[in-house]
C-alpha cells in the first residue's frame, strides 16, 4: 500500500518550498546551503514519513550542529569567558549553552539512535513484532 501525504505534508510543503526557492536567490554561504538541506530532509520527511526515515535524522544532526557552531562562536566571541546576557534574547554563552542542551543534544540523541532516549522502549519491539506477524499472514 502506497502512503499518501497527510495534513502536515500539504500545510507545511508550501512554506518549505517558497524558502527554498527563495535561499536559491539569497547570496550563498554555509547558512543559506543548511537552510536549504533542511528545507528538503524535511520535505522528504513529511512527504513519507516510514520511506524516508533517515530525513528526521540528518534534521536532529543539523539542528546540533547549529547549536554547537553557535556556542562556539559565542565562545571565540567573548574570548573564552562564560557571558550572561543582559536579556534572555541577547545571544551570548549562557544562551548558546542553554540551548544546545536543550534542543542540540535531544538533536544529536534522536541522529545516533533514532529516538530521544537511551534505552529501548519494549512497547516498540513488541510493535515490529506485530507488523512482522501481520505481513506474514497476509
Amino acid at each position: 500500500m502506497r502512503h499518501r501525504p497527510g495534513f502536515m505534508f500539504w500545510s507545511l510543503a508550501p512554506f518549505l518550498l517558497a524558502l527554498l526557492v527563495a535561499m536559491l536567490f539569497a547570496e550563498w554561504n554555509i547558512v543559506t546551503l543548511g537552510v536549504q538541506v533542511f528545507c528538503v530532509l524535511m520535505l522528504l520527511g513529511l512527504l513519507d514519513p516510514c520511506r524516508f526515515r533517515w530525513t528526521w535524522r540528518g534534521v536532529g544532526a543539523l539542528v546540533f550542529v547549529t547549536y554547537a557552531a553557535y556556542l562556539v562562536d559565542m565562545l571565540i566571541e567573548s574570548g573564552g569567558q562564560a557571558t550572561v546576557g543582559r536579556s534572555r534574547a541577547e545571544p551570548c554563552v549562557l544562551n548558546a549553552l542553554t540551548g544546545l542542551v536543550a534542543f542540540g543534544l535531544p538533536g544529536l540523541c534522536y541522529a545516533i539512535w533514532g529516538r530521544f532516549s537511551f534505552r529501548k522502549i519494549q512497547e516498540a519491539e513488541d510493535f515490529e513484532g506485530l507488523r512482522e506477524s501481520d505481513d506474514t499472514e497476509s
